[in-house]
């Protein structure tokens, strides 16, 4: 009976300390309301913004004439300073229906920083001393905040204050396995922590308790420091609720200088989620597993809906579907059309959004506004529902087990299976390309985290460059390959998505979907069990670009053997990998080279020299024959040899790429390989050297990361292009000294070669450009010269014409009589 009594008596004390609270304790600066018509409450969500400063309520000038004004950043803080997570709505007096207050002007020029998220208003900077004559009352700031909670979505350790007259003051409250409990005694520094938790600086009085037996508690009491800014660094950790008949309640309050917290200070979770991501919500919970719900994107530091209204269609829901990995959306609706997944409680954060095409990643990469349509409830939430079918390509990245689209483990799409990545030296500027060909801008951090899957891994690492938009790009990963890594961890990436850097987000659909990776039109290589090398001398012959009218359609394939294909086409294979020759060729069924799953681009090759240095020079067929399998693809053994081993002076060569048609410029002269400088060199050069290797033009130069050794000399730099065709030493022929040039190795002249289609009309070959041979490309009608057909017609004309002259002196001489 005592205790019970001990208990209402409690109660009682509780309710008189609540009744006379306001007069009794007062107020602290730091306190936030809203007013409407003489009003406030704290369960408005829209009204006139008065703070509690100096001793007085007062009011927020607009400030529209000063160089401050009062924006949406500072219309977020006041909303998350009453509990909501942002504003959707903010005004000026004169413009707004909440009545006018005559209460004084106590806030100006308040600013607060986009970086952050901030909890409170006043720790934005602002000037209290000298109030504008502009700030009247027709200049009063009122607000329309969102009316979910930023607690909607809690962590664990999470504060909160509730049962309060003010915002500043009431129950504590923590987040802890699933279930907000109180907390039955706080010390001195517990309050402290909490209340700089919530973004204020300390608590002005010892905490008083209040009965309430019914709650669950988590804690006795806290026992935090004076070093302790987060509940999660005190020493008392819950383990079992706590056994206790009262709550502790406290207030706090905001001093001179900047609060420690924002909305994620002491947010524990294993991530800070970027800016952009996204997942889908059905009936409480969310996942990027699922294919179908309602769409929630993580914009401006915190989940929000996408509104419907004004120009969400199918293009923009292919979009989103692109995001969460599939190939592209089924259908779209909203909430009020099909409420089968229930009501999320979030406010809208994106609206009007608009995409220029249905290929793009990410929807940040669509153009869109953060100023949502006040007519925007929760039925106009955007829904989504994805195909089944992800579509791949080799090179293709995905992100694997995180909690959101823009985060996971980083696996690499090869060979027909999705493989992780091994960490080794994983570089900022590998996970910058990464995130970029996610279509996002950026990254925010990566980790190496154990790997327990049964799987290998592929590459051992990335070698990208700043200027690289695709992985498949970087200097490892042009071919996949199973990699020698020494242990079992891979990267885990955070990307973000940074609007002022959007340019930066080039991921597309097709962007990166060029299979192998970075190559042009004519590149040719040798891969043995899945595995590429330029110092390969046999392998499964794979081309790339044969028989593709666009970019995005191009990719690598291999020759079928059944119809036409000979020696002569197997040696200009390996004179284009800059081999003397070849000693053989062969096909999967009867080599060792492995089986390549890649389909057959060409079905025949017929070569009319066999010193043509590309195959591109060749007559090719793209109509393979339909008994073409796998094991009909063609191989090459090559010669060891280089055909640069005897050089000529003149003679070029692209070195350190990663294809043959790719790399560092190098010419022979006075016995001596050196690089080129990039002083005058131009795109008739380029043209030159490209066709002088055998390909019908170039693609680029200058664009790769390749310098020459600083022993070697920079042979030409000084260039004639008037003359230039065929070869370099038409440009520039080769310098008498070294000392020709002042140009230094970082401005070497790098090229990459192509050829767009097969049939070269110019039949350059490895001796056309040697001095000492003289000879002449043979042109083709195309260019204006004499056909094939006409030139053999000629030489067969001037055999008949040679044999039927010498019968007429034969006979002659048998008919005239001795001397």
């Amino acid at each position: 009976m005592s205790a019970m009594l001990s208990h209402i008596y409690l109660l009682l004390f509780t309710s008189l300390l609540l009744t006379n609270r306001d007069t009794v304790q007062g107020q602290y600066n730091g306190a936030v309301r809203l007013w409407r018509s003489g009003q406030t409450s704290l369960t408005y969500t829209f009204g006139r913004v008065q703070v509690y400063l100096k001793g007085q309520w007062g009011n927020v000038c607009w400030n529209s004439n000063a160089d401050s004004v009062f924006t949406k950043q500072e219309a977020d803080v006041t909303c998350r300073n009453l509990g909501y997570i942002g504003s959707s709505y903010y005004s000026a007096s004169s413009n707004d229906n909440y009545g006018v207050d005559p209460s004084p002007t106590l806030m100006y020029r308040v600013h607060c920083p986009s970086t952050d998220h901030r909890l409170l208003l006043m720790s934005c900077s602002h000037d209290t001393d000298t109030i504008s004559s502009h700030c009247t009352d027709a200049n009063d700031v009122g607000v329309l905040c969102y009316s979910s909670r930023i607690w909607f979505d809690p962590y664990p350790g999470m504060v909160r204050l509730s049962g309060g007259d003010y915002i500043n003051e009431g129950l504590v409250e923590v987040y802890y396995n699933g279930v907000w409990g109180k907390v039955c005694n706080l010390l001195t520094h517990d309050a402290n922590t909490i209340c700089k938790q919530l973004g204020y600086t300390s608590s002005p009085l010892n905490a008083t308790v209040i009965g309430l037996p019914s709650q669950v508690h988590w804690y006795n009491s806290l026992q935090c420091s004076s070093l302790s800014d987060c509940v999660h660094e005190c020493s008392s950790l819950p383990t079992i609720p706590a056994t206790c008949f009262h709550s502790a309640y406290i207030h706090c309050e905001y001093s001179a200088g900047n609060s420690i917290n924002d909305l994620y200070s002491c947010d524990t979770r294993q991530y800070p989620i970027g800016e952009g991501a996204i997942r889908l919500f059905s009936n409480g919970s969310t996942s990027t597993q699922y294919r179908a719900g309602i769409v929630q994107v993580f914009v401006n530091g915190q989940w929000s809906n996408i509104c419907r209204k004004e120009s969400f269609s199918l293009t923009e829901a292919n979009v989103l579907c692109h995001q969460l990995g599939y190939s592209n959306a089924l259908s779209w609706s909203h909430v009020a059309q099909t409420n089968i997944y229930g009501v999320d409680g979030h406010a809208p954060g994106l609206g009007n959004v608009v995409c220029s095409g249905s290929d793009f990643l990410t929807i940040q990469q669509c153009s869109h506004s953060s100023t949502i349509d006040p007519r925007c409830i929760d039925g106009d939430d955007v829904i989504v529902r994805c195909s089944t079918a992800n579509l791949t390509y080799s090179g293709k990245i995905r992100l694997s087990d995180g909690p959101f689209s823009n985060e996971g483990r980083v696996e690499v799409y090869c060979n027909n299976e999705w493989r992780t990545v091994c960490d080794d030296a994983l570089s900022p500027t590998d996970a910058s390309v990464i995130c970029r060909q996610l279509g996002y801008t950026d990254y925010i951090n990566y980790e190496s985290r154990l790997y327990t899957g049964s799987g290998l891994l592929w590459f051992n690492s990335l070698q990208c460059s700043s200027t690289t938009d695709c992985i498949t790009d970087c200097l490892s990963t042009r071919n996949c390959y199973i990699n020698t890594c020494s242990h079992s961890y891979y990267p885990y990436i955070r990307c973000s998505f940074n609007s002022t850097k959007a340019s930066l987000a080039i991921g597309s659909m097709s962007n990166c979907s060029s299979n192998i990776g970075g190559a042009q039109s004519g590149a040719v290589i040798l891969e043995r069990d899945g595995q590429y090398s330029l110092s390969h001398t046999s392998g499964r012959v794979v081309v790339y670009g044969v028989g593709s009218s666009t970019v995005s359609s191009r990719s690598w394939g291999n020759i079928c053997r059944r119809n036409t294909f000979s020696l002569t086409a197997a040696n200009v294979i390996c004179h284009q990998l800059s081999y003397t020759g070849a000693i053989t060729w062969s096909y999967a069924a009867v080599d060792l080279f492995g089986i390549d799953r890649r389909d057959a681009l060409v079905g025949s090759v017929s070569c009319s020299r066999s010193d043509f240095i590309s195959l591109f020079q060749c007559s090719m067929s793209t109509i393979v024959n339909s008994q073409c399998t796998d094991a009909d693809d063609i191989s090459v053994t090559c010669y060891s040899t280089r055909i640069w081993n005897n050089p000529y002076p003149g003679q070029v060569r692209l070195t350190n790429g990663v294809y043959a048609n790719e790399g560092l410029l190098e010419v022979y002269c006075n016995g001596e390989w050196g690089t080129v400088c990039q002083n005058d060199f131009a795109a008739t050069i380029a043209l030159a050297v490209c066709r002088q290797l055998g390909y019908s033009s170039y693609y680029r130069y200058n664009h790769l990361t390749i310098v020459g050794s600083s022993s070697q000399p920079i042979w030409l730099n000084s260039f004639t292009t008037s003359a230039c065709a065929y070869c370099i030493s038409q440009c520039q022929v080769c310098p008498t000294n070294v000392t020709v040039t002042t140009c230094v190795h970082a401005q070497d002249v790098t090229l990459t070669c192509y050829s767009p289609s097969w049939n070269d009309p110019t039949y350059i070959t490895n001796t056309t450009c040697n001095s000492s041979t003289t000879p002449t490309p043979t042109p083709s009608s195309e260019e204006g010269g004499l056909s094939g057909g006409a030139i053999a017609g000629i030489v067969i004309g001037c055999v008949v014409f040679c044999v039927a002259f010498s019968m007429f002196i034969i006979n002659v001489t048998k008919k005239k009589p001795p001397s």
